[in-house]
Formats: C-alpha cells, sequence, structure tokens
C-alpha cells in the first residue's frame, strides 16, 4: 500500500512532536541527577531542537527554488545536518561512558547518588536509554530527510 507525501509528512511531525515532548520531559527531570546536570539537560535539549528543525524543514521543504523561503531551507539544512553529527557523536559518546560505568558497578543494589529511588544500575541503565533514544532519534530524521527531504 503506497502512502502520499501528506501522509508520510504527518507521520514524522507526529513522531517529531512526541519525541520533543519527550526530550523536554527527560530534560526536565535531570535537576535530580547530581554529577551532570548541565551536560544532560543540554543533550537533550539539542534532541529536542534537532527533531523541531527537522519537522520545519519537511514542512517548509514544499517552496521553489525562487522563493525567498528556499535560502531558509538551506540554512534550516545546514543547521541539521550539522546537529546531528555534532549529537550522533555525542550519543556514541554517552553510550560508551555509560556501558563502561555499568561494567565497574561493584554491588548492583547500591542506592544510586544521583535519583535515591534507583539502583546505581538502574540509573546507569536511563543514562545509556535516553543516549540510545537520542542516536536513534538522530538516525531516524537524517535518513528521513535524505530521503524525502529536498
Amino acid at each position: 500500500m503506497e502512502y502520499s507525501r501528506r501522509t508520510k509528512l504527518c507521520a514524522l511531525t507526529i513522531l517529531s512532536i512526541l519525541l520533543t515532548a519527550l526530550f523536554i520531559i527527560s530534560a526536565a527531570v535531570q535537576t535530580n541527577d547530581e554529577n551532570d546536570v548541565a551536560s544532560y539537560m543540554t543533550f537533550y535539549s539539542l534532541n529536542a531542537i534537532l527533531t523541531i528543525v527537522a519537522s520545519l524543514q519537511q514542512n517548509i521543504e514544499r517552496c521553489n527554488d525562487r522563493s525567498p523561503a528556499s535560502q531558509l531551507t538551506k540554512a534550516t539544512l545546514f543547521c541539521f545536518y550539522g546537529l546531528s553529527i555534532l549529537l550522533g557523536v555525542w550519543s556514541i559518546v554517552l553510550i560508551g561512558i555509560s556501558a563502561n560505568r555499568l561494567m565497574s558497578v561493584e554491588d548492583p543494589g547500591d542506592e544510586s547518588i544521583d535519583n535515591p529511588s534507583a539502583t546505581e544500575k538502574e540509573n546507569i541503565g536511563y543514562e545509556m536509554g535516553g543516549a540510545s533514544l537520542g542516536l536513534t532519534s538522530v538516525i531516524y530524521h537524517v535518513l528521513w530527510i535524505h530521503n524525502y527531504g529536498t
């Protein structure tokens, strides 16, 4: 069954809105993280911006080359790909750091310093999950823009 371009655009926009909301919520709950609060808040906020830029790019890409909006489209694409590279590398680094920390946890039942309601192992798992979601979002949006964008 072939979906129309409009249906695909709606799907991207809805998924982007959901991911944006998830990243904003994730950034907001990082206030309980004593060690890397600024780092994770920045990471989640930039991921939210990336999803907004992807939606914006898809929604203005219908403009033809003669319109003033085409310059905005080119600038948006430049910003989008630059931010995607930055966040992709950042996600991979965070996953690696979390995996290294996970292997060095001595007692999996110890309470987390950052989140008293979770064990240290669970807290590292949450951090790894957030970084993995960020990487998945970057890959998804880059592929979408590359395949269906201008």
